[in-house]
């Protein structure tokens, strides 16, 4: 589809900027960090090997303002950016995130290993999905980091929003009522 609209914008001289975003997240929507760090419902944590894969996140809040500034100024046509927080997260940064907000639950350790080999068992049995099991071992095991330098110098993209001050100052301002109540 980035080629397609490329094409597009070269042949035609349509105004098409292609943004690519990191896993965006919000207050009303976690699942794209939640399935990284918590399984079972939530009951439990997980993580694989070490828990130190990094991971670029995208809060909804900085999607709005690049869109907001793509509309507003000059943004060079036909170029194709990419749009995360400032802040990259380990997949321990999330949990420790997730326990701030649910509280703290047993933590499962998944040697790398084992996970490799549940896929490759799995990919056996289910070949159709290959593809799909690999991704998700790759998201698990490998560092995900979006470079946004490309966004930042012809954007003027400077990301205000990460996880702490979209998700967390929430549960701030509740506990700071609570103890005014």
């Amino acid at each position: 589809p980035e080629r397609y609209l490329l094409k597009l914008n070269k042949e035609y001289k349509l105004p098409i900027i292609i943004l690519r975003l990191a896993p965006v997240y919000s207050k009303d929507f976690l699942r794209n960090v939640k399935r990284r760090v918590l399984i079972g419902r939530d009951m439990f944590f997980y993580k694989v090997g070490s828990g130190k894969q990094k991971i670029s996140l995208c809060s909804r809040d900085n999607v709005i303002d690049v869109v907001e500034a793509c509309i507003e100024s000059k943004v060079p046509f036909g170029e194709v950016f990419n749009i995360a927080d400032d802040k990259v997260y380990s997949f321990n940064d999330l949990s420790n995130y997730f326990r701030k907000l649910i509280g703290n639950r047993i933590t499962i350790k998944i040697p790398k290993f084992m996970l490799y080999f549940g896929v490759k068992f799995l990919s056996l049995i289910f070949s159709s999905k290959k593809e799909r099991l690999l991704s998700i071992y790759c998201k698990l095991t490998k560092n995900n980091i979006y470079s946004i330098e490309k966004a930042m110098k012809y954007l003027k993209y400077n990301p205000k929003w990460n996880f702490e001050n979209t998700i967390l100052k929430d549960r701030k301002i509740f506990e700071d009522d609570k103890k005014n109540i």
